[in-house]
């Protein structure tokens, strides 16, 4: 199928509030998610900051396999050197759903609440 065709039903949302989880380290590690849905493909989310020309920080999802049913995502922020993320504030961002690794359909700009890590606030 042509990337023109899988955008037709081609859903993405990006939640409001990003979330913290801890891993089997005991690390603390940040999550945004949201919900996908496609026909057909190979599919993953990827997540940016939407204001800013540089790429300050971003997340991608794990693959998953497009079936017409919504999909829950989930990706884990990563803060590249020299990135910057406002953790205790907000980011604007962007979802782009691809389906074998072309983008087919993008979430629009959402405002996303990033909590201070549980250590930094007590």
């Amino acid at each position: 199928m042509s990337p023109t065709a899988l955008a037709a039903d081609a859903t993405v949302t990006l939640d409001k509030k990003a979330t913290w989880k801890t891993d089997q380290d005991d690390d603390e590690i940040l999550y945004v998610s949201g919900t996908a849905s496609c026909a057909t493909g190979t599919a993953k989310v990827i997540v940016g900051a939407a204001d800013s020309d540089r790429l300050r920080w971003h997340a991608t999802s794990d693959e998953f396999t497009c079936n017409g049913k919504p999909h829950t995502w989930q990706a884990r922020i990563e803060v590249p050197d020299g990135g910057q993320l406002n953790t205790g504030g907000k980011e604007k961002a962007i979802a782009a759903l691809t389906v074998n690794d072309e983008v087919i359909v993008k979430s629009g700009e959402v405002t996303v609440e990033i909590p201070e890590r549980q250590e930094d606030a007590n």
